[in-house]
């Protein structure tokens, strides 16, 4: 009879979280969007923040209990306590002023953003020069200095070369370097 006590305390505990923690949390944060209330809006953003960040990682590594868990969501999310915005203000915030948090992360998107272009330029240079290619073998054969065969067989080890990784492209290079030489024939006779 306890072990049925016991389990169903547990489930309504855990039912009561899930309303708390996400279902009241989220229709509060629709009506303060809906009503354009950005104290209320401010309120439900850093509840958020707080618990998908925080809460719910230290509050998952730590097994607390589901009624230590509900107490301290009804704290954080019921208005009259603005828990949240407590929390945010007094532990959050000074931590990350404390340890210049957002520098750092300022620090790490500038990189990531002249890591991006870089690889962007590369890229657009790579289809620019390939597109300069194939438009120099089109002009080649409509001029009749290269066949059918010649631009076909050329426009698909282009394509291979840039499906292929570096150091597939530079065994490409070689191969394709040594088949011409031996395909050619010399210019003076002997």
């Amino acid at each position: 009879m306890t072990g049925l006590i016991q389990t169903v305390l547990q489930q309504t505990l855990s039912f009561l979280l899930t309303i708390f923690t996400y279902l009241i949390p989220l229709l509060s944060s629709i009506r303060a969007v809906h009503h354009k209330d950005s104290q209320a809006y401010q309120q439900w953003l850093t509840y958020f923040l707080l618990v998908f960040l925080f809460i719910n990682p230290i509050f998952t590594l730590l097994r607390i209990h589901n009624l230590l868990r509900l107490i301290f969501i009804l704290y954080l999310s019921l208005p009259k306590f603005q828990g949240a915005l407590f929390v945010y203000h007094e532990i959050v915030h000074v931590a990350m002023d404390r340890y210049e948090v957002e520098q750092r992360v300022d620090k790490h998107i500038d990189r990531v953003k002249v890591s991006i272009k870089a690889k962007m330029w590369n890229i657009a240079k790579d289809i620019g020069w390939s597109t300069l290619s194939q438009i120099g073998e089109i002009v080649s054969f409509v001029k009749g200095e290269m066949k059918y065969e010649d631009i076909t067989h050329t426009m698909a080890a282009t394509q291979k070369r840039n499906a292929c990784s570096k150091k597939e492209t530079e065994a490409m290079r070689k191969e394709s370097s040594s088949e011409s030489l031996l395909a050619r024939k010399p210019s003076h006779s002997v």
